[in-house]
């Protein structure tokens, strides 16, 4: 619905720039989660970044999705944002099979450091949490969904804080 009202904009690849500026000066850090498609939403929010995370589920059809997604990343530095970089990949709905194993494997030989150690791993809490309004931690905050969100916190801020220095 947001991508058809944002077609019949002017510039309308940086509304969303626009929209959080007034806000940068309150806070540290502004998370976006971006649909998984490569719309005007998308292109906003990544036009609207300094850093992209992308969260990939260790399975064949998301891994080939990456590059489609890397490459966007790129046109849109090129193109609207040169400050904007991918900070890295994230594992998600990880799991302790052959699939995942061998998902991770690809990644890591494809995009090699690119590929955050913390590894989000499949926990029925992060699919129920939504489902209550609420975040992983207000939730479930002994779950392990709770307890890899906070472990890849911690390496996102050692990330940016060497940035920073």
């Amino acid at each position: 619905m947001i991508d058809v009202q944002l077609s019949g904009a002017m510039a309308r690849e940086h509304i969303l720039s626009e929209l959080l500026q007034p806000l940068c000066a309150d806070y540290d850090y502004i998370l976006l989660d971006c649909p998984p498609s490569l719309g005007l939403m998308t292109l906003n929010g990544v036009t609207a970044s300094s850093g992209i995370v992308i969260p990939v589920v260790a399975e064949v059809l998301p891994i080939r999705g990456l590059v489609s997604i890397c490459n966007f990343v790129e046109m849109v530095q090129r193109r609207l944002n040169p400050s904007v970089r991918l900070l890295g990949i994230l594992l998600t709905r990880w799991e302790r099979t052959n699939l995942s194993r061998l998902g991770e494997e690809q990644l890591r030989s494809q995009f090699g450091s690119g590929v955050f150690e913390v590894k989000i791993h499949k926990n029925v809490k992060l699919a129920e949490a939504p489902l209550e309004g609420k975040n992983i931690v207000a939730y479930a905050p002994s779950s392990r969904g709770a307890s890899d969100y906070g472990a890849f916190v911690d390496v996102f801020l050692s990330l940016e804080d060497k940035t920073t220095a």
